[in-house]
């Protein structure tokens, strides 16, 4: 499992994705284009990371049989937290595809339904 998730790291160019920050952030002044360039790099590797992770789990779930939906069995609590995955990034997936396609085209993304989202308070 752990092999499958450092390949799948390594195909979304995170590491050279976070390398070009690096070298531009000495910059005083970053553009909101770039900015919206930069997350919606994140989205989509946040977005295949989460797939990816996914599939591997429920792989291994199948080949474990039954066993692995016992309270006890790790992969029970791996199948859980992947699932949860894609919620737990400030976009929804059908956010993130919005937003992802926005940039992509050149249009301006709109993300205040998504901030007040996130900024309303916590039913108790």
């Amino acid at each position: 499992m752990k092999h499958a998730v450092r390949n799948s790291h390594r195909s979304t160019g995170v590491e050279r994705l976070l390398d070009h920050h690096e070298l531009e952030r000495h910059q005083s002044e970053v553009a909101i284009d770039e900015l919206h360039e930069l997350h919606r790099e994140f989205q989509c590797a946040k977005l295949f990371v989460n797939r990816k992770c996914i599939d591997v789990v429920d792989r291994s779930l199948t080949i474990s049989g039954g066993a692995g939906y016992l309270s006890n069995n790790a992969l029970s609590r791996l199948y859980r937290d992947v699932r949860a995955g894609p919620f737990m990034q400030p976009l929804s997936p059908n956010e993130a595809y919005e937003y992802i396609g926005q940039v992509a085209l050149g249009i301006p993304p709109r993300l205040e339904s998504t901030y007040r989202r996130l900024r309303a308070p916590i039913a108790r």
